[in-house]
């Protein structure tokens, strides 16, 4: 690699030998097979060079150490090599485990699959004639040991003994066997052996200078080697730190002393964090480590937050242990992660932070809002499931951990064994083929170490348990009992899923076929007068022209293994030809295997610190706690009669009494009549009895909304507008950081985190919101004639039972004990039964109602209850707790549509909100009068959305569909849908839905369905929509959406109110109710439809209009305030409140104090809704009066 370096390193070699007596290898890198495959021609053009160098002279010397049975690897860095390295971390941003420096002492890296170097070969030397490390008795022990034996020795007893014989066996347990029942045992099978031993790396010279060590080296005569390329500042960031730090004066900050001290204090700091997590896994239980499937069963500790005292920085106070308390947590779970992951490299600790949360929920800042009950997730390659062992709901949570299972569509692990070579199976019958020697031990999924032993004429392989080959293999076994011992192993070492994770042994065809045609027969009959020495003798000869001749020779199933081997397209074929024959962990395997293939497996080194330090069982905890309790309970009262001696009569308790009187206005919403500018007039609002002495006149005319990307029609079809202006369509997720972007999954809604709470001298009295449903299936009408997938959704279940209320317990809601007749639980679950006509039915096919809720949208639905509660319980104290003596069932109210889809939302928020999952009950008004869907008729409404929706009568609506000619025509050639279809192209709509729908469940976007080469329909994957059609889709429908509630003038306001007028009245009837006392509800929560949610962002006249996506929220908050009383400013027709005449309500409005007191703010996405009418303006604390009026 540089010039003069073989000179250089013989030179060294030569120095340890001669002078220092050493043993010295030259090791070299064989770079043509590094590069191979690279397309580079020379090391040094490797983009990556010095990674692939340092990672490549760490596995030649660990070969060479593994060979050579050493354990310890000493390097020769120094302390300005450990400055360098912190140095460049800290500039590449490194966090502070980076900033730890190098280790003393660890495993010796980049060689985690080679075996006998990385944390493996202690089994195989302990077995070895002289071990590296002997824990065999010595002779001497020996002697001891014999000796200790015959002094108890009493040959008298022996004599008699031998003469007359024992009067029992030596089994007391022997002359109970009569009485005993005969019951057979099922035996778990012996577990594989787990791996330890390893080279270490140790570097002793981390304390000392680099110019002290070349000073002792050239004081005791040794010469020192210096790679002269050290020097080039160019070639590498070290250079060139150390050309800074040679020959520039840094700031004292970064020099030598304070970085290798920062990092000191770091190392202290981690292991007092290395120390609390030990004492952490003394009340952890490690019930089960099985390492026959790589799983673990654990129960984790309960962290218990102490209280603080009550002083100005508590909150943070508070804060900052909750950060170190889930630092401590998360480098638990790290190592009970390492255990069972197939990753060489675990997760940082720092990525375990939801994960964390999860598991100790009690972490969280607000603890409530995790679930009762956690669900199973995954990382880093490890399933954790939760399991209850009692119904005891304060009962200790148990944690299985498995290897998670693996993806479709993903490589599966697999390691290849070779056959037999035919040199050995030339001209002989296949019992006289030799036993070759063990291949090398190979890593299996980074968790077993298995080698094999093959003297067949089939390769093998090692692969996950398939079950494909179950029955096969199953059906292979000699007998009845050898299968129920199968599926007794199977139930108790790998239930369910996990079984899937084991590891298999395969041949590539049947190998006892193959033994049974060994190749060439009629050479193999001449070869019978031959010897075996003669047959050696006679392939030696043949040159290697001809030994290849001799292996195409051989039978046409051989011939045809090989090309399967090497040929990736016959990849189906090949796993098709493939036999299961083993189980190795489980120990099963087909008869007569041993007599061919041989096999060793054992799992990968896990930390015995984890497993001794962990408790056993609760006994262990128990004792750990009652000690630490003793002990703190001593403490705790010396303290306190040291206090007590100090302090005398000093206390004093405080109450206060809040009194507040309410000014109750009447008013009512008006529709808008019509007026100018193509708008409605203003009318003058109503006072009812005379309660509002000074009146408000609110301009009631339609505004057009902001000129924006999402309302311009030229930017929407543009061939250089690309993407849906950076909204989220293909996840639920949003990052913090980004939170209040649109995301049609799931839309922004009011979150603790980004909440804005009014000043002080407002309280909050009164919420009322709506939101669309969460995620779902698409509709059965959105779905193209022949869809290419089915879509299940045996995830969930959908509960549809009736029972009747109680008549004696004194309660309205319905019990399953109340005395009276009852119901189960009974949930719909799809089947295909006989039905003849289910195959000719269009559109979706699968085990979901189109629509149902998804799991996934469940899950959000879940989150979205549990962030509006620890918004208005956590932060703000305005709804009461969750228990049931708090009265949250008389204070909260939810109300849901005739659609199904409405409900199944609404009971995963309240779970989410209040934590229940008993009967709660939900309003619904009847089908064909439901003001929230909203479902009543209202002729005029609807021939004005249709006259918008025409190209008669609305020419942008024509110009637009005019405009997405070519887009349908591409749509329809992929979904097959006609170009007649009205439903499909009235709008973008249907496409809309159905698209959307696929990329928010992660479903791949469709293809045309062509006939296949064999029958049936398959993915013509040369014709399908690509992700640019359907972000187009996606701004033409957020167009859409903007016309029809909001561009089109007066009509689409119009249209609005008189199709979901009578929802807003009740609404404004809630708001009065409130002020004039109310009835005790200070909740209400409506769960609707995107149809509800935009008709009323069109009545408020919302500055920026888009197509409400899943989950979107509409908040009206009330807030008692300064007023009552006073007065408001009377706004003529067409002026804005508190604003100059003429400008808009989007313009910062000056806050105007209420006559009643009371101020509503209007949340949208979570945040404050904006309104292009300047009466209304930023709704932020705007006077009841305006709204009402």
């Amino acid at each position: 690699m540089r010039e003069g370096s073989d000179e250089e390193a013989n030179a060294v070699k030569d120095v340890l030998s001669t002078r220092l007596g050493l043993r010295a290898h030259l090791l070299t890198i064989t770079w043509k097979d590094v590069l191979e495959g690279t397309g580079y021609e020379h090391p040094k053009d490797l983009p990556n060079f010095e990674t692939v160098a340092r990672r490549q002279r760490y596995r030649r010397m660990a070969i060479q150490l593994s060979n050579s049975k050493i354990a310890s690897l000493f390097l020769a860095h120094h302390q300005d090599d450990q400055y360098e390295t912190i140095l460049m971390r800290l500039i590449s941003g490194h966090s502070a485990a980076g900033l730890l420096g190098m280790r003393a002492a660890s495993d010796i890296p980049e060689c985690q699959d080679i075996h006998g170097a990385y944390q493996s070969g202690m089994i195989d030397d302990q077995a070895s004639r002289a071990p590296m490390i002997n824990y065999r008795p010595t002779k001497y022990d020996l002697k001891s040991i014999k000796a200790q034996m015959m002094a108890d020795f009493d040959p008298a007893t022996v004599a008699k003994e031998l003469t007359e014989g024992t009067r029992a066996s030596a089994y007391l347990e022997d002359e109970l066997d009569h009485y005993v029942p005969k019951a057979r045992l099922m035996l778990p099978a012996a577990p594989p052996e787990v791996e330890d031993g390893g080279c270490m790396v140790y570097r002793p010279l981390l304390e000392f200078s680099k110019d002290r060590l070349t000073a002792t080296c050239e004081a005791n005569g040794i010469p020192w080697f210096e790679d002269a390329t050290n020097h080039d500042a160019t070639l590498t960031m070290r250079n060139a730190v150390r050309h800074i730090t040679k020959n520039y004066t840094l700031p004292v900050a970064l020099q030598k002393p304070a970085i290798l001290d920062m990092s000191r204090r770091l190392r202290e700091r981690a292991q007092l964090d290395e120390n609390e997590v030990v004492r952490l896994l003394g009340r952890t239980i490690i019930r089960d480590f099985e390492p026959t499937a790589g799983t673990v069963v654990v129960q984790l500790p309960t962290f218990r937050i102490p209280r603080l005292r009550r002083t100005r920085n508590k909150t943070l106070r508070r804060a900052k242990r909750l950060e170190h308390y889930r630092y401590i947590a998360a480098l638990l779970v790290k190592r009970l992660i390492a255990i069972v992951t197939p990753e060489l490299q675990g997760p940082a600790a720092a990525n375990l932070h939801n994960q964390v949360l999860r598991i100790f929920p009690s972490l969280n800042d607000n603890p409530s809002a995790y679930p009762d009950h956690p669900k199973a997730f995954n990382i880093s390659g490890v399933h954790f499931h939760p399991v209850r062992t009692s119904s005891n709901p304060k009962a200790h949570m148990n944690w299985y951990l498995a290897r998670e299972p693996y993806v479709s569509g993903r490589p599966l692990p697999k390691v290849n064994f070779p056959r037999l070579p035919l040199r050995l199976r030339w001209r002989r019958r296949p019992e006289l083929w030799h036993w070759p020697h063990w291949k090398p031990w190979r890593l299996w999924d980074g968790r077993f170490w298995i080698r094999i032993c093959n003297r067949t004429n089939v390769h093998t392989a090692v692969a996950p348990f398939d079950a494909r080959h179950a029955k096969a293999f199953r059906e292979s076994l000699p007998d009845g009992r050898a299968r129920d011992k199968l599926m007794a192993l199977l139930k108790h070492h790998a239930p369910g899923k996990v079984r899937y994770t084991l590891p298999a042994i395969y041949t590539h065809s049947d190998y006892e076929e193959a033994l049974q045609n060994y190749e060439r027969f009629a050479d193999v009959e001449k070869a019978m007068m031959l010897e075996e020495a003669d047959i050696k003798k006679q392939w030696q000869e043949l040159d290697h022209k001809a030994q290849r001749e001799e292996y195409y020779k051989s039978r046409d199933w051989e011939t045809r293994q090989q090309q399967l081997d090497q040929d990736d397209e016959l990849a189906s074929e090949k796993d098709k030809n493939r036999v299961l024959v083993a189980l190795p962990t489980l120990g099963i395997a087909k008869p007569g295997l041993d007599n061919w293939i041989r096999y060793e497996v054992r799992y990968k080194r896990v930390d015995k610190s984890t497993l001794e330090k962990s408790a056993k069982d609760e006994s262990e905890v128990a004792w750990l706690s009652s000690w630490t309790a003793k002990v703190l309970v001593a403490l705790i009262g010396g303290v306190i009669i040291l206090a007590l001696s100090v302090v005398q009569d000093q206390s004093g308790v405080f109450w206060g009494v809040l009194t507040t009187t309410i000014t109750t206005p009447i008013a009512f919403f008006s529709a808008p009549a019509p007026g100018p500018k193509g708008g409605s007039a203003p009318a003058p609002s109503s006072a009812d009895d005379g309660t509002m002495a000074n009146s408000t006149t609110v301009d009631l005319g339609w505004y057009p909304p902001s000129q924006s990307l999402i309302n311009n029609l030229t930017n929407v079809v543009s061939n250089g507008t690309t993407g849906v202006y950076g909204f989220i369509y293909n996840s639920s997720y949003t990052p913090d950081d980004e939170y209040g972007t649109y995301n049609w999954c799931n839309m922004p809604h009011v979150r603790a985190r980004e909440y804005v709470r009014p000043s002080g001298e407002y309280e909050l009295v009164y919420v009322e919101l709506i939101h669309r449903h969460h995620k779902r299936t698409p509709y059965a009408a959105n779905s193209f004639p022949v869809e290419s997938y089915t879509w299940d959704c045996n995830d969930e279940g959908l509960y549809y039972f009736a029972r009747p209320f109680s008549s004696t317990s004194g309660s309205p809601l319905p019990h399953p004990d109340a005395g009276r007749n009852s119901s189960a639980l009974t949930y719909w679950e799809a089947f295909s039964g006989l039905n003849p006509f289910e195959a000719l039915a269009p559109g979706w096919k699968g085990t979901c109602q189109f629509p149902q809720i998804t799991s996934g949208g469940l899950d959000d639905s879940w989150q979205h209850g549990a962030d509006l509660y620890a918004v208005y319980h956590d932060l703000l104290g305005f709804l009461p707790g969750r228990a049931e003596e708090e009265g949250w069932r008389e204070k909260a109210r939810y109300r849901v549509t005739n659609n199904v889809i409405t409900s199944e939302v609404a009971g995963m928020v309240l779970n989410g909100m209040w934590g229940t999952a008993a009967s709660a009950p939900l309003l619904v008004q009847p089908s064909g009068a439901d003001s929230l869907e909203p479902d009543y008729t209202c002729a005029s409404s609807s021939a004005q959305f249709a006259d918008v929706q025409s190209a008669g009568g609305n020419p942008a609506w024509g110009a637009h569909l005019e405009a997405a000619a070519g887009l349908f025509a591409a749509l329809d050639g992929v979904s097959g849908v006609g170009g007649s279809d009205e439903g499909f192209h009235a709008s973008f709509d249907h496409y809309y839905d159905n698209l959307s729908a696929r990329q928010c469940h992660g479903r791949p976007l469709p293809c045309k369905l062509v006939e296949g080469a064999g029958g049936g329909l398959v993915n013509d994957t040369e014709e399908c929509v690509t992700q640019g059609m359907a972000d187009e889709v996606y701004r033409f429908g957020n167009w859409e959406y903007s016309q029809i509630y909001r561009d089109s003038g007066a009509e689409s306001l119009a249209a609005s109110v008189g199709s979901f007028g009578v929802w807003v009245a009740e609404l404004a009837a809630h708001l009065r109710g409130v002020m004039g006392g109310g009835d005790g509800t200070i909740w209400f929560h409506n769960v609707a439809h995107d149809g509800s949610v935009s008709r009323l962002l069109g009545m408020l006249q919302v500055d920026n209009m888009v197509w409400p996506g899943m989950g979107s929220e509409v908040v009206f908050e009330v807030w008692r305030g300064p007023g009552g009383g006073g007065s408001i400013a009377t706004t003529t027709a067409g002026a804005a409140v508190a604003v100059n005449s003429g400008t808009r309500g989007r313009e910062t409005r000056e806050q105007k104090t209420s006559v009643s007191g009371y101020y509503v703010r209007v949340l949208f996405g979570g945040r404050v809704l904006t309104s292009s009418n300047p009466s209304l303006g930023t709704l932020d604390l705007v006077p009841v009066e305006i709204l009402l009026a």
